[in-house]
């Protein structure tokens, strides 16, 4: 649990910040094109192939690129309370890291 609440806090925080500007290494600027046209939306890069954002953002989307780079979308994983993770063939090299607490 509280590794989905601090993934959640760490993608309002993208949110938040201008992803077109790389305030964060983690955070990535996601263009899509799709059944509803193009968009944009941010991302964290949650693991080395890994980016979380809303699902909203890639509800019926064909074409993705992050931070200008078309990717390849191996998978993604939905919650269906406007959470998605995508799996793509790109290796982030900055990601959020999830430690468990000091004992």
């Amino acid at each position: 649990m509280r590794t989905i609440l601090l993934a959640l806090v760490l993608f309002v925080a993208g949110c938040a910040s201008n992803p077109v500007g790389m305030v964060h290494d983690t955070t990535h600027h996601l263009a899509m094109t799709g059944l509803f046209g193009q968009g944009s939306c941010s991302g964290t890069a949650i693991g080395p192939h890994a980016i979380l954002t809303a699902e909203h953002c890639i509800s019926g989307v064909y074409s993705l690129s992050v931070d200008g780079k078309t990717v390849a979308i191996k998978s993604v994983l939905l919650d269906h309370a406007d959470h998605a993770i995508v799996i793509t063939d790109t290796w982030f090299d900055d990601f959020a890291y999830v430690a468990d607490e000091p004992g």
